[in-house]
């Protein structure tokens, strides 16, 4: 079978167009538009734009839980959290405003809060390092597992006390 000398140029140029088309697209595809600087409208967020969020470590809903319960929960980083002492707790601080209960969901944790007239802690599984004020004058009581601890009025320091921060340690 002889392949005709038209039939061999069609062929031929067909593979030369399919190689160029290709070629082609890659240079193109790889080519990108020059940047322009945003105009100020587009620049600019508007209301239905997603919220930008930068972590404060703020406690959610503090201010109600301050006007409900008396205790001012400020900032953490979420391992301890306030629940009900009737739900499963780790920790539990006792004050003369009564009795608040913590969960606790990791090995280490922060929170720093006002509780005043804190007076001891029944703690569970997680050492505990409680820093109270009494008057200006900063004391840390350290807190092992499954005990109960006293601090401020009954502690070593016999004073009135603000528990101003608790950390999980281990």
């Amino acid at each position: 079978m002889a392949i005709t000398r038209a039939r061999k140029a069609l062929i031929a140029g067909a593979v030369g167009a399919l190689a160029a088309t290709g070629s082609l697209l890659t240079l193109s595809t790889a080519q990108a538009d020059p940047q322009t600087a945003p105009t100020t409208a587009t620049a600019t967020a508007t209301a239905t734009d997603m919220p930008t969020t930068a972590e404060t470590w703020d406690y959610p809903g503090a201010a109600k839980i301050a006007g409900e319960k008396g205790i001012a929960l400020k900032r953490g980083d979420g391992h301890i959290t306030l629940t009900d002492c009737a739900q499963p707790y780790d920790l539990q601080v006792r004050s003369r405003l009564g009795h608040f209960c913590f969960a606790v969901n990791s090995k280490k944790g922060l929170l720093t809060l006002e509780l005043p007239d804190s007076f001891g802690i029944d703690n569970g599984a997680h050492p505990v390092t409680a820093t109270l004020d009494a008057g200006g004058k900063e004391s840390v009581v350290k807190a092992p597992v499954n005990d109960y601890t006293p601090m401020g009025e009954a502690g070593d320091a016999g004073e009135r006390s603000i528990l101003v921060e608790l950390r999980v340690t281990g």
